[in-house]
């Protein structure tokens, strides 16, 4: 016969699984919102630049799955390490290291998945336009997947394509500027994505 106090305590452990499970959810739920936002209203070049704290292009040299614990709950994250070859807004090392949510090989209740966020690959080229990070230290694109570009040689092209997440229609105008036209819906200069950054920065 079980005892009040292990009742109790076992009343205790059910009630703070519970609550983790209500942060989790709640973390999921804000984060769904906010990347459904983003796909009803795609942005621009200069939207991303506005939103982001650091844009930068570099090559993933590493990623490393771990948790951070935020209200309590411990959510899988992975860090990413960079080697930068350009910061177009902010500044910062040769080498950056950033936290994102979710992880690489995450399953259907991967978090990072969910909300529609990539991955980055080691041994690929991007340009990333980085939201200010959070108070667990964690950040993402700016306009979830519409602010990360893969590079290939020369040409950068939008991320969200390749996650599935509906964007704008292509342009009809294909001439029409990165500054003006909703970014990553084709392919695209890296020099015509770099400019209107750093036009919008002042530089």
């Amino acid at each position: 016969m079980k005892t009040r106090s292990e009742q109790q305590s076992k009343g205790q452990i059910r009630v703070m699984a519970a609550l983790r499970l209500a942060v989790y959810v709640g973390l999921a739920l804000s984060c769904a919102v906010r990347a459904h936002a983003w796909t009803l209203m795609p942005t621009t070049v200069a939207d991303l630049t506005r939103s982001a704290a650091h844009v930068f292009r570099g090559q993933c040299v590493a990623a490393q799955v771990g948790t951070a614990e935020i209200a309590g709950a411990r959510i899988p994250v992975t860090t990413y390490t960079f080697r930068v070859r350009e910061h177009l807004k902010g500044v910062g090392p040769n080498t950056l290291t950033f936290r994102q949510v979710g992880t690489p090989k995450g399953g259907p209740r991967d978090l990072g998945r969910l909300t529609g966020l990539p991955v980055y690959a080691p041994g690929t080229e991007y340009v990333l336009f980085l939201s200010p990070e959070s108070r667990a230290s964690l950040t993402s694109p700016a306009g979830v997947s519409q602010g990360a570009f893969i590079v290939s040689g020369e040409q950068v092209r939008g991320m969200y394509k390749e996650l599935g997440v509906q964007g704008a229609p292509a342009p009809t105008n294909r001439t029409a500027s990165a500054q003006a036209s909703p970014p990553g819906v084709e392919p695209m200069s890296y020099e015509a994505l770099r400019r209107a950054v750093l036009d919008q920065v002042g530089r």
